[in-house]
Parts: C-alpha cells; sequence; structure tokens
C-alpha cells in the first residue's frame, strides 16, 4: 500500500461507508481530477481483506 497525506486532496465529501473503508468524493491536486478515495479501516486490515479490496480495484480497472 502507498502511503500519502490527506492535504493532496480537497473538498473531500462522504461517498458511503462499507465493511472495511469509508469511500469520499475527493478532488485530487496532483491530477487535477475529480476522483473517489477509499480509507481503509485500520481494524479490517488483514489477508483476506486485502485481497478482496485488492480484487474490488481490478475489477474497476
Amino acid at each position: 500500500m502507498v502511503d500519502f497525506q490527506y492535504y493532496d486532496f480537497g473538498e473531500m465529501k462522504l461517498i458511503g461507508e462499507e465493511g472495511f473503508g469509508t469511500v469520499y468524493n475527493a478532488y485530487s491536486k496532483d491530477i487535477d481530477q475529480t476522483i473517489a478515495l477509499k480509507k481503509l479501516h485500520h481494524c479490517s486490515i488483514n489477508d483476506d481483506s486485502f485481497r478482496e479490496f485488492i480484487r474490488e480495484v481490478e475489477s474497476i480497472l
């Protein structure tokens, strides 16, 4: 996983929460685009949930 700072994002608005993360609509200053940003809950990060997260990312790419 990549560590990043939230100050790189502006106008973060909550989209929703699910089992292992919270999803925000956010503006990325680096790429000058609005994106969906998922913040994983620390308590839910284990091998199985991480693999599920990776499958989710791969399904939308």
